[in-house]
């Protein structure tokens, strides 16, 4: 209800955005950040105010602070998480790592799905833990 207040009393206002903006900034860990959705995502959110950091394999053009990590490796992302957390108050998490391997159902190895679901869901739950320390 008081977001609603607020935004009711600063519609007229010429720089309402800017006023909501300020008042609701974030710092937001975005996974998979340098390329595509998680790219675009991070502009958009720089673009609004919010501070983002991202974690991505390689260097990339990022518009806020980028951690290089394979996350397909359990121990590296947990000690991204583990170095991001001394360093910010994270306040959300943009989940978009992942693969896809095309192929048609009788081709699919067990192996590589296994891997698939591992870098499909493994890191947001690790991210969501990390989020939920104390």
């Amino acid at each position: 209800m008081p977001l609603l207040i607020i935004y009711l009393i600063c519609i007229n206002q010429p720089n309402f955005e800017d006023i909501i903006v300020e008042k609701f900034k974030r710092t937001l860990l975005i996974t998979g950040a340098t390329k595509g959705i998680g790219y675009a995502t991070a502009l958009r959110l720089h673009q609004q105010g919010h501070q983002v950091i991202g974690i991505a394999r390689q260097e990339s053009e990022f518009p806020g602070d980028l951690f290089l990590a394979d996350l397909t490796d359990e121990n590296e992302t947990a000690e991204t998480f583990n170095v991001i957390h001394k360093k910010y108050k994270v306040d959300g998490i943009v989940n978009n790592v992942g693969i896809a391997l095309i192929q048609s159902l009788s081709e699919i190895k067990l192996d590589d799905f296994r891997n698939i679901i591992d870098l499909n869901l493994r890191p947001a739950l690790q991210a969501m833990q990390f989020l939920c320390m104390e």
